[in-house]
C-alpha cells in the first residue's frame, strides 16, 4: 500500500500525463492553457516558453514539485509557421528538502523545484530567459529565486552565468512567517529594467547565517538588466504605483 506522500508523487505524475493530453488537444500556446488556477502559468512576452509549474505538501511540512517545458526553438512567434514543432520537456518530481546550490546549472530531471510566477519579457540572450519563483521550503523558511532557464539545441538547463560572475541563481531564503518581494519592473523612461527584492537580514546579530531568523530590513536590492546581464545594485528607491494611483509611500521615511 503506498504511503501518502507516494500518494501525492503519483499525482503530480497523473496531472503531468492529462497536461500533456490538454496540449496535444488545445495546443500548447492556446489561450485555454493558461487558465488552470491550481498551477504556476507563465508565458514569455515572445510566445516562444511557457512554462506550467504545480505543487503538493507534504506531511513534513517540506512540498513535491513538478512542471511542464514548452518551447518553440530558432524563430519568434511572429514568423512561426502554422506546423512548427514544439519541444517539449517534463520537469521531474522534486522535494524542496534542499535548496540549489548557487553556482551550479541543473536539468529537468533534478531542476530546483518552485512555482514559478513571473518570467522577465525578453531572453537576456537567445534561448535564456529569467523566471521569478517561489518555494515553500520546509515550514522553518520559504525560499524565493531569481532563476534563469535556457533552451539551447534541443538541452534544457537551470541556472546561467548572467549575473557578473559563477553565480548561477540568486536566492532569498527567510522565515516562514513573514512577507518578502522580488517582482519584475519593466524598462521605464529613465529607469532601465530590473528585478527588485527585499534585503533581507537576521532578526539579531547572533543569529547572522541562520535564515529561518531572517526577514526585510526595509531597504531594497535590485538587479539591473545591462546588455546580456543582471548587475546587482543595492540600497536602490523601490517606489510603486498603487490602485487608484497611490504613491507607494517608503517606511523608511519620516511623514
Amino acid at each position: 500500500m503506498a504511503s501518502p506522500d507516494e500518494e501525492r508523487e503519483e499525482i503530480l505524475e497523473a496531472i503531468s500525463s492529462q497536461l500533456h493530453r490538454c496540449i496535444d488537444s488545445l495546443g500548447a500556446f492556446s489561450e485555454e492553457m493558461t487558465g488552470l488556477d491550481f498551477m504556476g502559468v507563465i508565458t514569455s512576452a515572445d510566445q516562444r516558453l511557457r512554462i506550467w509549474t504545480w505543487n503538493a505538501p507534504l506531511d513534513d511540512r517540506t512540498c513535491l514539485y513538478a512542471g511542464l517545458v514548452a518551447f518553440i526553438p530558432g524563430k519568434t512567434s511572429r514568423n512561426r509557421g502554422a506546423g512548427e514543432s514544439i519541444e517539449r520537456y517534463d520537469l521531474a518530481v522534486v522535494d524542496s528538502r534542499q535548496p540549489p546550490a548557487l553556482q551550479s546549472n541543473y536539468g529537468p530531471e533534478n531542476w530546483p523545484g518552485a512555482l514559478y510566477y513571473s518570467i522577465a519579457p525578453e531572453p537576456t540572450r537567445d534561448g535564456v530567459y529569467t523566471l521569478l519563483g517561489w518555494d515553500a521550503a520546509d515550514g522553518r523558511v520559504t525560499r524565493k529565486s531569481v532563476e534563469p532557464i535556457q533552451i539551447i539545441e534541443g538541452t534544457l538547463r537551470f541556472g546561467a552565468p548572467i549575473f557578473g560572475g559563477p553565480q548561477q541563481r540568486h536566492l532569498l531564503e527567510y522565515a516562514d512567517q513573514v512577507q518578502v518581494t522580488l517582482r519584475h519592473e519593466p524598462r521605464k523612461k529613465r529607469r532601465s529594467e530590473r528585478i527588485i527584492f527585499d534585503h533581507l537580514a537576521p532578526q539579531a546579530s547572533h543569529l547572522q547565517g541562520v535564515t529561518a531568523f531572517y526577514g526585510p530590513d526595509l531597504t531594497f536590492d535590485a538587479f539591473v538588466l545591462d546588455g546580456q546581464q543582471w548587475r546587482l545594485e543595492t540600497d536602490v528607491d523601490a517606489f510603486q504605483t498603487l490602485d487608484g494611483n497611490q504613491p507607494f509611500v517608503d517606511p523608511r521615511q519620516s511623514p
